[in-house]
């Protein structure tokens, strides 16, 4: 079953399924070597839901490796935004600690894309401290929401 779980989850012409492929393998077989190899390989697949499921699966459940958060991070700044939303989110809760990210959520709530800026809003309501003297206008969007 594994080995199949695997072929499905790098090249299944059924995108709805290679998603869901990519989830299973990375909650059932955490520990398995090839998992993470997987899933960072489908944080660059060509369709976007496989690309969302891959990166938050690889946020939730393989935090400590070195490159997940640089591969979030990337994303955070790219121009999908379905793809940057999942990022910005999984950074705010995953790695709120980190200095660059209070940087990064305010950056993209400002961000053209309304998709983004909520996003970002949201997840700065949700968990990070405002300076009210410095991001009053911040403050603004955020008690839009």
């Amino acid at each position: 079953m594994l080995p199949w779980l695997k072929a499905c989850a790098l090249s299944n012409d059924s995108l709805d399924m290679r998603a869901e492929v990519v989830q299973e393998l990375a909650r059932s077989f955490k520990d398995d070597p090839d998992t993470l190899t997987i899933l960072k390989a489908n944080t660059n697949a060509d369709d976007w839901k496989v690309r969302v499921v891959a990166l938050r699966e690889l946020a939730r459940g393989f935090k400590d490796d070195p490159d997940t958060f640089t591969i979030l991070k990337d994303y955070a700044k790219c121009n999908d935004s379905n793809i940057q939303k999942v990022a910005l989110r999984e950074l705010a809760r995953g790695f709120k600690n980190d200095p660059d990210i209070l940087n990064i959520l305010k950056a993209c709530a400002s961000s053209d894309d309304s998709k983004v800026q909520k996003a970002a809003l949201r997840e700065l309501a949700r968990g990070f401290k405002i300076d009210i003297q410095k991001d009053k206008e911040l403050l603004k969007e955020i008690r839009q929401l």
